[in-house]
C-alpha cells in the first residue's frame, strides 16, 4: 500500500497549526489541529458547529489543507473504524499538543463529546 499522506505528514513536522478549507462556499482557510496515527491523518472539530469545515467535508467530501505555503488537495471522510481508533487519536493529540497553554484544549478535544466530529483526511491527486 502506498504511503499516500507522506507529503502532508512531512510538512506537519515543522508546525502545529494547519489550515483547512472545505466546500464550495468557503473562501477562507480555518486553523485546526491535525494529528497522524501512522500514515493516517485525523482532526476533530472544536466548535461542534452545524456550519463548519467538518460539516462541509461531510457534505461535499473534498477540500484543501494548507501547511505553510503548501496547499494539499484532500478528501475528508468519517473513518469506518473510528470506534477502535479513538484511543490512538486521543494519544496522538496529547503527544502533539499537550503542553503549555495548549494543554487545556488538547485535554478537551480528547473528550467523548468530540468523537462524533472526527474527520479523516487523505491526499488526492
Amino acid at each position: 500500500m502506498e504511503f499516500r499522506n507522506k507529503p502532508i505528514i512531512e510538512a506537519m513536522q515543522n508546525t502545529s497549526l494547519i489550515e483547512v478549507k472545505a466546500g464550495k462556499e468557503r473562501t477562507r482557510f480555518t486553523e485546526i489541529w491535525i494529528v497522524n496515527v501512522g500514515e493516517r491523518l485525523f482532526a476533530r472539530s472544536w466548535n461542534l458547529s452545524e456550519e463548519s469545515w467538518y460539516t462541509a467535508f461531510v457534505s461535499e467530501g473534498k477540500g484543501e489543507l494548507k501547511i505553510g505555503e503548501k496547499i494539499f488537495k484532500v478528501k475528508g471522510f468519517r473513518p469506518s473504524d473510528i470506534l477502535s481508533m479513538h484511543p490512538r487519536i486521543n494519544n496522538a493529540y496529547l503527544l502533539r499538543y499537550d503542553e503549555g497553554e495548549n494543554s487545556l484544549y488538547a485535554r478537551g478535544i480528547i473528550q467523548p463529546k468530540y468523537y462524533e466530529r472526527t474527520m479523516e483526511f487523505e491526499l488526492t491527486d
